[in-house]
């Protein structure tokens, strides 16, 4: 089962938080929180869904966006407020990803849609002129081999990526920023490089780009890009685990969230330059097939997990 999680907040500071994720039949579930009712709704799904792709979701000037693969293809779908219904982002000669790795971000102006289909691809929506691919050829290096999209993240408005390719020994990660052209920005040394690259995400706050990575051994890290350099956050005692880490921004503090070997999901909080436990949900046996997702809405911490094809919400408050 794959998870998607979402919160956005208007200029008014009132916040919505959105879960989707796809059934064993083909379809896709959408649901979101009501504050008043304090509890998890029904939402419109937009379409049918088929297997192997990661289902995302995103924001746009108050409007939900979903992108998916669909009966159609790879689909991305934005949700009319005015009208109540689901409608196609433009068109595009999309081809269907070859990978599990679909990601989607947007800003006021553009709708950018990342995916890997062969080679990396990353598509810009705009108003005018539609859909537009962005020219990665500077992944083209002779020395770096079978380049595949892991993370996209919007940092002041522009693309910023991680990318992990084949050295010839070792599977390496490096991340770069789009600004009117594409500029490496490196990742921190030692940091991943293994003959299987690490998984990671990449999340925008501020100025600043956080990476919460699992390694090869499952070990987890968290990386943050600042002013040019990549440092390292990771905490201390904090054991590997099965699915990719999140991290989630939650009471002006981060919180890293991992699921332990035996289970349960573990969470720690960075705050005032030190890291505190967090406790655990008490869950236990999500295997690495599941999967992994918060999100935070006034004061709760929403922690959603898969297992064996069932969601369960805990909520940290």
């Amino acid at each position: 089962m794959k998870i998607a999680v979402l919160y956005h907040s208007d200029a008014d500071g009132f916040g919505s938080a959105y879960a989707a994720w796809s059934l064993t039949g083909g379809s896709i579930v959408i649901k979101r929180w009501d504050v008043d009712q304090k509890a998890w709704l029904d939402f419109s799904s937009p379409g049918s869904w088929v297997g192997g792709s990661r289902l995302t979701l995103g924001f746009q000037s108050q409007s939900l966006l979903c992108a998916y693969t669909g009966t159609s293809g790879l689909c991305v779908m934005v949700y009319n407020n005015t009208d109540k219904v689901w409608e196609a982002r433009g068109t595009a000669g999309f081809a269907t990803p070859a990978s599990a790795r679909l990601l989607l971000a947007a800003d006021n102006t553009y709708t950018y849609l990342a995916f890997n289909s062969g080679d990396p691809a990353i598509w810009r929506y705009g108003t005018i002129g539609g859909w537009a691919e962005l020219d990665l050829s500077l992944l083209a290096d002779p020395a770096l081999l079978n380049p595949s999209l892991e993370a996209l993240a919007l940092n002041s408005g522009a693309p910023f990526i991680a990318v992990a390719h084949d050295t010839g020994v070792n599977r390496v990660v490096s991340t770069y920023r789009f600004a009117t052209t594409w500029q490496a920005t490196g990742f921190m040394t030692g940091l991943v490089a293994g003959p299987v690259a690490p998984t990671v995400g990449l999340v925008a706050q501020g100025s600043a780009i956080y990476a919460p990575l699992r390694l090869a051994d499952n070990t987890v890290r968290l990386a943050v890009y600042d002013q040019g350099v990549w440092a390292d956050l990771t905490p201390t005692g904090f054991a590997g685990g099965n699915l990719d880490p999140v991290l989630v921004y939650h009471r002006q503090a981060a919180h890293l969230l991992q699921a332990a070997p035996a289970g349960a999901v573990l969470g720690r909080r960075y705050q005032d330059e030190a890291w505190y436990y967090a406790g655990a949900n008490g869950a236990t046996g999500i295997a690495a097939a599941d999967s992994l997702q918060a999100v935070s809405l006034n004061d709760r911490l929403f922690v959603l997990s898969a297992k064996d094809g069932a969601l369960s919400v805990s909520i940290y408050e």
